[in-house]
């Protein structure tokens, strides 16, 4: 995924609030939307904070829809969130919608992964 977007400008994780910056830290999965031809699809993914702080990993196969997805248009959506199922989430748990676009990772990038 690329940089974090904020009214089409990128932003660094570190310009959040600390509050922001500690949940996408925190959080091992995330919520990834993608446009297919159709319907928008919903993923639960790993995701991953890179150490500059400017852009979120998350993989996935190259056979998947959600691959045809990005593919076809590289907009995404990501939902982080601190629920834990639970009922007092609904009065304390925060969510951070983070829009971009993605790109695949190549090169010497893609054989650190």
């Amino acid at each position: 995924m690329n940089d974090i977007i904020s009214r089409g400008k990128p932003i660094e994780l570190d310009s959040l609030a600390p509050v922001l910056r500690e949940l996408v830290a925190a959080q091992r999965y995330a919520v990834l939307a993608t446009w297919g031809a159709e319907r928008v699809s919903l993923n639960l993914m790993a995701e991953a904070v890179a150490e500059n702080s400017r852009s979120l990993t998350l993989a996935t196969e190259r056979t998947t829809p959600k691959y045809d997805n990005l593919k076809g248009n590289a907009r995404v959506c990501l939902l982080v969130d601190s629920r834990a199922n639970q009922s007092g989430d609904t009065q304390t748990a925060m969510a951070l919608t983070i829009g971009g676009v993605a790109e695949e990772v190549a090169g010497a990038a893609h054989e650190v992964l």
